[in-house]
C-alpha cells in the first residue's frame, strides 16, 4: 500500500512538473477570463496585426553588425518603436555592448515628429569612451530609421527625465538622421 501511494505521489508530480515546464516555456497559457468573452485586445479595438522582419544595428569592430528578428507589428507606432528598441537592448546586451537596461516607455509627440524615450538606468557606462558612446547612441539611430520610423529628433531620457552624460549632451534632442555616413 506504502508503494502504491508513493507511486501515485510521483505521477502526480511528474504530471505537474510538465505541466508547469510547458508552462514555463509558454507552451500552455492558462486564462483566467472565464466570462465568455475571450477576445484579443487587438481585435477589439481593431488594430492591425502583422509579422516584420525588422533590423537591429550594432557597431563592433569598426563596421556595423546587424540581426533580423521578426516581431509581430501593430498600427500603434509607440507599441512599435517600444518593440523595436526593445529588441536592439536585446541584441547589445547578447554582444555585451551595454548592461542590462529596459525600456520604460516610449512617447510620440503629437507631430509625430518626436520620440521620447524613457530607459530605467542609463545605457552609456561612464567609463565607455566617448566615440564608444556616440556610435551606441548611431547604432539605436540607425536601427529606427532603417526599419522606417519616420520621426525627425530623439529625446534620452532616464526614468523620465533628462538622461545626464559627462561626455555627450542630451538635453537636446538628437536627430534621428544621426552624425556619421554610413
Amino acid at each position: 500500500m506504502k508503494l502504491l501511494n508513493s507511486l501515485i505521489l510521483c505521477i502526480i508530480a511528474l504530471i505537474f512538473g510538465i505541466l508547469f515546464f510547458a508552462y514555463q516555456k509558454e507552451w500552455l497559457i492558462i486564462s483566467t477570463n472565464f466570462s465568455g468573452k475571450y477576445l484579443d485586445k487587438n481585435l477589439e479595438n481593431n488594430k492591425t496585426l502583422y509579422k516584420k522582419n525588422i533590423k537591429l544595428f550594432c557597431f563592433q569592430n569598426n563596421k556595423y553588425k546587424r540581426e533580423n528578428v521578426e516581431i509581430i507589428f501593430s498600427d500603434n507606432i509607440e507599441e512599435n518603436i517600444q518593440k523595436i528598441v526593445s529588441n536592439w537592448l536585446d541584441f547589445l546586451q547578447e554582444e555585451k555592448i551595454i548592461e542590462k537596461v529596459n525600456l520604460q516607455n516610449s512617447f510620440v509627440s503629437l507631430s509625430l515628429q518626436e520620440l521620447y524615450l524613457s530607459f530605467d538606468r542609463p545605457i552609456l557606462s561612464s567609463e565607455l569612451p566617448t566615440f564608444e558612446k556616440l556610435v551606441i547612441i548611431e547604432s539605436l539611430l540607425k536601427t529606427l530609421r532603417d526599419n522606417d520610423i519616420k520621426l525627425s529628433k530623439i529625446y534620452f531620457l532616464i526614468n523620465n527625465q533628462e538622461m545626464v552624460d559627462a561626455h555627450l549632451d542630451f538635453s537636446n534632442p538628437w536627430p534621428i538622421e544621426g552624425f556619421f555616413q554610413t
